[in-house]
């Protein structure tokens, strides 16, 4: 039985969320990422919700499931048979059971002390939106949506659409954060 399981207190878990979509060649990475944090981090789910895939995202995403049970997390794969992003995250988030939120694209890899670092600093009781340094995989080709990252990771409005969102939803729950549009 993992911490996940035991514990009584899902406001204290922080939820990651990746919508994926064909992203077979690269959710190994941005997982074993996820794998690498520090204890920091305190207790994770991660929820993986590949959206009308054809290649072999939801196998790949699924090989990773007992690594982070070893680590006392928990990791669902939700296979979609339906497309779109926003379908994906609303349906991840309805199966989601943090108080703190992380949406992730598959492209994304997280330095080992981000999910550490974004906890103490979300310890406090103001709302607030907290980003990291972003490493996204190099775009394949010159359509690719990843190319985005690397025109100007700075900005703030180019992390948001190349996924980097963090949301602390604790302080809301009378109010909650709502479906994605």
């Amino acid at each position: 039985m993992n911490q996940l399981q035991t514990q009584t207190d899902t406001s204290d878990i922080i939820t990651v969320i990746i919508a994926a979509r064909n992203e077979e060649a690269l959710i190994t990475a941005c997982l074993t990422a996820l794998l690498t944090q520090s204890d920091a981090a305190g207790p994770v789910e991660v929820i993986v919700a590949a959206n009308a895939c054809t290649d072999q995202t939801v196998n790949v995403a699924q090989q990773q499931t007992q690594a982070f049970a070893d680590k006392g997390w928990s990791l669902v794969v939700l296979d979609l048979a339906d497309g779109g992003k926003l379908g994906a995250l609303n349906a991840a988030d309805a199966q989601a059971r943090g108080g703190c939120r992380i949406y992730l694209d598959a492209d994304v890899i997280c330095s080992p002390e981000l999910l550490g670092q974004i906890r103490q600093v979300l310890r406090n009781d103001a709302g607030l939106y907290a980003t990291g340094t972003l490493v996204v995989a190099p775009a394949q080709t010159a359509g690719d949506p990843r190319l985005c990252a690397h025109l100007d990771a700075a900005a703030l409005c180019e992390i948001r659409r190349c996924g980097g969102r963090v949301f602390r939803g604790q302080r809301c729950r009378s109010r909650p954060l709502g479906r994605f549009p």
